[in-house]
């Protein structure tokens, strides 16, 4: 029974999105507070202009990825105004 658990949440893990694990790190990172204390609550869903909202060492930020040329780039864009940053809705229950 364990080890049924343990592969389930393995491979629950790794369905998750890429893009999930590198926004995680990045804001941890830029914001200095530990990766689990990250949490995405809503996005976009746009595959090329994924625009985030979420919450990180108690702060409610947004970020959007952008094409920096050959990569993706996460940059946080919360304050940046109303055309930087457009309204992203929170999932649908």
């Amino acid at each position: 029974m364990r080890r049924a658990l343990l592969v389930s949440l393995v491979l629950l893990g790794a369905c998750a999105p890429a893009w999930q694990g590198d926004l995680r790190r990045h804001v941890a990172l830029q914001r200095g507070c530990p990766e689990g204390d990250v949490t995405i609550i809503a996005d976009n869903g746009h595959r090329l202009g994924r625009q985030v909202r979420l919450e990180a060492c108690g702060e409610s930020l947004m970020y959007e990825q952008v094409n920096t040329g050959a990569t993706w780039e996460w940059q946080d864009v919360t304050g940046s105004g109303d055309d930087a940053a457009p309204f992203v809705a929170a999932p649908t229950p």
